[in-house]
Parts: structure tokens; C-alpha cells; sequence
């Protein structure tokens, strides 16, 4: 379940693409104004036969003093937001738009808003939200800090099968496969938004994910403590393979690698943390044919 909010002056059509994924819980909301309001008739069509509810916004682009008001969509729009997020706090919001000043509504969502039961994003098109591939991000790389001596491995297999026994006691029955998914993901998060946005990723059902996200929230920073350092194998193997000389880059990638399923997870994962295409391609393709190997590598304890 989740809210797509259309700046149809911006992203026009394409910011539709993927619409026909979307699932009867699902709503979309197109803001458009009288500058911008064609639609084909291939779009119109798909519209209608889409399963989400759709409802149109048309905004005014004048003041009461006949004015021409800059950025008239985005205010109205971000008005709606604040709406949105006061009466329906725990469904997910998609802003489709390329519009870079909605970042500063990223901002003040980092700022004021991220602990709460909130998610709000913003992407390029229905479909990049579908598969997680946010247009921004507040995920940035952090500063490198003098790095602590690696565990040994008898050390990392003790923290990962501590980090796993103590996310059982916290979420309770989950079969053997669940609770290494919620481990691989406590231990890719930098924060809670990104855990947040990493169970919806994986989970596409929405009073699941709310369901694990509240009882992990209260004991997040305490679980961070109890996770294990990414394993030195698959640090060397992700540096021999990637050509990366930055810790902190390869920290990502080898986040990318412990959370993915398989290869298509691995390219989201990688979209999810570089919102550069050409770099994307070319990570995932220089970590593709040792996929296996490096899901060996990045296996947590039971």
C-alpha cells in the first residue's frame, strides 16, 4: 500500500511508467495544471484498467492578484503532503517528479520527520519507486573515521549469531530464512530510514513491514552494536573485483551484496545507493559472475 503523488507538469507520461504494477490498495494522485494536461490515449487507457485508485488535482498557477505564482504545482503539492502524512502517517508517499527542489522536502523529513512512523520518498517514475530506485536520496557517503581493527573470524561468527538470536527474541516466530533477511538488513541499514525503506523493498506488504520496522525501532541502535563487521573475505574479494580503493565505497557494495536475494536485488540494492546508471552497470557487472560466491562469503552464522 502506498500514496504516488504526480508532478505531471514534470515528469509528464514517463513519470507513469510502471503504473500497471501497482495493486488495488495502491492510490495515485496526478497534479497537473492547464501549462501541461495532454495524455495519450495509450495512457488514458491504462488508467483506467489500472488497479490503483486514481484521482486527478488540477492546481492554479495564479494568485487572487491575477499573478503568475513560481513553483505553484510544488507548494500545492507539498501542502497535500503535509496533509497526507497528518491523517494517514503510516503509508508510504511517493513524489514522482525530477524536480530537484523537492529535496528540500527531504530535508526537513530527515530533520524533523524520519523517527516517526513516516516514509516519504521521491522518485523519477512509478516503476523506479516500485523497485526502490529513488531519483534522491538522503543516504550519503559518510566520512571515513579511523577504522577499528577487523574482527577476526572467530569474532565475526560470534556477533552474527548474537545479532541473530537477539532478532529473534525481538520479532518473534519467523522461520530460519526471514531472520537472516532481517539480519543481513539490520547490518546493511546506516539508520532507520534506510531500514525502513529496505523492508518495504523486500517486503511488498505493508502491515508486514510496519509490523517488523515497530518492533525493531525502540532496540535499533542497541542491535547495531550487537551486528558483526562485514566479513574480510568478502571486503578483499568486492575490492579485487570492483577496482574500488575507498573503504567507505566498498562498505556500500558489500552492504549491496549481505542484502540481496539474488541478482536482481543486487542491481536495486546498487540503484538504491548510486544514482549514477553508467555506475550501477558497472558494478553490477564486475560483481555478477562471482554472485554466489560472494553470498558464501557474506553468510551469517545460525
Amino acid at each position: 500500500m502506498a500514496i504516488y503523488l504526480i508532478d505531471y507538469e514534470n515528469v509528464y507520461v514517463e513519470g507513469l511508467k510502471g503504473l500497471e504494477k501497482l495493486d488495488s490498495d495502491d492510490e495515485i494522485i496526478i497534479f497537473y495544471t492547464q501549462n501541461r494536461c495532454l495524455m495519450t490515449f495509450e495512457v488514458h487507457q491504462q488508467l483506467i484498467a489500472s488497479r490503483a485508485a486514481v484521482s486527478l488535482m488540477e492546481v492554479e498557477v495564479s494568485s487572487k492578484s491575477k499573478n503568475t505564482v513560481k513553483n505553484a504545482l510544488d507548494l500545492q503539492l507539498s501542502m497535500y503532503i503535509g496533509y497526507l502524512l497528518g491523517r494517514r502517517p503510516d503509508v508510504p508517499l511517493y513524489i514522482v517528479s525530477r524536480d530537484t527542489d523537492f529535496d528540500l522536502n527531504l530535508s526537513f523529513y530527515a530533520h524533523y520527520l524520519h523517527h516517526q512512523d513516516v516514509m516519504l520518498f521521491v522518485c523519477a517514475s512509478i516503476e523506479d519507486a516500485v523497485q526502490g530506485a529513488t531519483a534522491s536520496s538522503l543516504e550519503e557517503p559518510a566520512q571515513e573515521e579511523a577504522a577499528d581493527p577487523p574482527m577476526s573470524e572467530s569474532e565475526q561468527n560470534a556477533a552474527a549469531k548474537s545479532l541473530y538470536q537477539r532478532a529473534q527474541s525481538i520479532v518473534g516466530a519467523m522461520d530460519n530464512s526471514e531472520l537472516q533477511l532481517i539480519c543481513k538488513l539490520l547490518t546493511a541499514a546506516g539508520d532507520l530510514q534506510s531500514l525502513h525503506k529496505m523492508l518495504a523493498l523486500h517486503y511488498h506488504d505493508n502491515d508486514k513491514v510496519q509490523k517488523i520496522y515497530k518492533k525493531i525501532k525502540p532496540l535499533y541502535h542497541e542491535l547495531q552494536k550487537e551486528q558483526s563487521d562485514i566479513p574480510g573475505k568478502l571486503r578483499q574479494h568486492v575490492r579485487s573485483l570492483t577496482g574500488k580503493t575507498n573503504d567507505a565505497d566498498i562498505a556500500y557494495i558489500c552492504q549491496c551484496v549481505i542484502m540481496a536475494s539474488d541478482l536482481v536485488a543486487l542491481n536495486n540494492n546498487l540503484s538504491l545507493r548510486y544514482h549514477d546508471g553508467q555506475q550501477v552497470k558497472d558494478i553490477y557487472h564486475k560483481l555478477k559472475p562471482a554472485f554466489q560466491q560472494l553470498c558464501q562469503e557474506a553468510r551469517y552464522a545460525e
